[in-house]
């Protein structure tokens, strides 16, 4: 969840700093609030970018054990359905990774 809103804010100071440069004739001493947000944006998606790497190497080692023959563990099993979770997390994962790449290349564009 703390994942998701940092990426929503991420994206939208990265909306708020195009406006301050689309703007800039507006209110010219906004340079250095451009350039303080560009430096909180960049240190944001070095932070999520780590984060997502070590889920990712978290899912690649993360392995499930069959559920045995006992009733008791395969209705466990059945319950907990980790294997859809798991491929659920993956997919999260993937799309998050779109996300922050997305932010990543606008800020690049940005700066250019």
């Amino acid at each position: 969840k703390y994942f998701y809103a940092r990426v929503f804010l991420m994206d939208e100071t990265l909306r708020k700093i195009r406006h301050l440069i689309d703007h800039y004739d507006e209110d010219p001493n906004s340079v250095s609030t451009v350039r303080r947000l560009m430096g909180e944006v960049s240190r944001a998606v070095i932070l999520l970018d780590e984060c997502l790497l070590y889920i990712e190497e978290s899912l690649a080692h993360c392995a499930f054990a069959a559920p045995g023959e006992e009733i008791g563990m395969q209705n466990l099993g059945k319950i907990l359905s980790a294997g859809v979770l798991f491929e659920s997390m993956k997919r999260r994962v993937a799309d998050m990774r779109k996300n922050v790449k997305g932010s990543s290349v606008e800020l690049v564009s940005i700066q250019k």
